[in-house]
This record gives structure tokens, C-alpha cells and sequence, in this order.
């Protein structure tokens, strides 16, 4: 039935990863409330109508957002656009105040190296060992 449902979408919407994610979260309500309100009389179209709603619902959140950057981007003057060279002579103290900023942040947001995996072989059975072990 999910195939069905994510086929109507994407020839409803054009869009297939996001008429997956939406027939996904679809489902997951449905699991959460079809045991406790009972099966609706057309599963298929309930999935349908709630599916298309997300979807409706995130292309909406989608163009508000492309509209607020737009309006923020006309508000924003060209010169703006790009960090003055470094050999600026117009170059302020608050310019190098946020170079530096940005240098601190990017230093301190650097992923860390994982502590040492233990040697012995008490580590544990990678996904690919249980899936492949002989005799199963």
C-alpha cells in the first residue's frame, strides 16, 4: 500500500524523496492511532489526504522561507555581499573582531579524535559478524 501511496504523491508533487518522507510520517501516525481509534474505511486515501498535507505543509514552510531570504538578501547591499579584502584600507576594527570570531568558533568546533578501541577481541561483534556468522 505504501508504494501506491508515494506513487500518487510524486505525480501529485514531482518531488519523490519528499513524497517518501511524508508517506513515511504518514504511517507512523497511522501505527500510533489506528490501533487506538480503529482502521479507517479507506486506509489508502486516509494515508493519501495525510501524506499530501505534510507535503503541502513543508512546501509551504519551503517558500516562506526562500521569500524571507529573498526580502533579507534586496535589504542588503551589494558592497555587502562579500568580506573586504584583508589589504582594505577601509577595513574596521569590527571587521577584524568578526574574522576572529569566525577563526575561534571554527577552532573550537573541530571534531576530536575517538578515544582507542580496545585490542582484545572482547570489543563487539560488528553488524557485519552477526549478519554473516556460518552455520546461520
Amino acid at each position: 500500500m505504501a508504494p501506491q501511496v508515494v506513487g500518487v504523491l510524486t505525480r501529485r508533487f514531482g518531488d519523490f524523496d519528499a513524497a517518501e518522507d511524508a508517506v513515511q510520517e504518514a504511517l507512523l501516525d497511522a501505527t500510533a492511532q489506528w490501533p487506538e481509534q480503529g482502521l479507517p474505511d479507506n486506509p489508502r486515501g486516509r494515508l493519501i489526504q495525510v501524506a499530501s498535507r505534510r507535503m503541502a505543509e513543508r512546501l509551504r514552510g519551503e517558500q516562506a522561507r526562500r521569500r524571507r531570504e529573498e526580502r533579507a538578501a534586496a535589504q542588503t547591499p551589494p558592497d555587502r555581499w562579500t568580506a573586504p579584502p584583508a589589504d582594505d584600507p577601509h577595513r574596521t576594527d569590527r571587521d577584524e573582531r568578526m574574522r576572529h570570531r569566525a577563526d575561534t568558533r571554527g577552532r573550537l568546533s573541530r571534531p576530536t579524535p575517538h578515544p582507542p578501541r580496545p585490542t582484545s577481541g572482547a570489543g563487539a561483534i560488528s553488524s557485519y559478524g552477526r549478519r554473516h556468522r556460518p552455520g546461520r
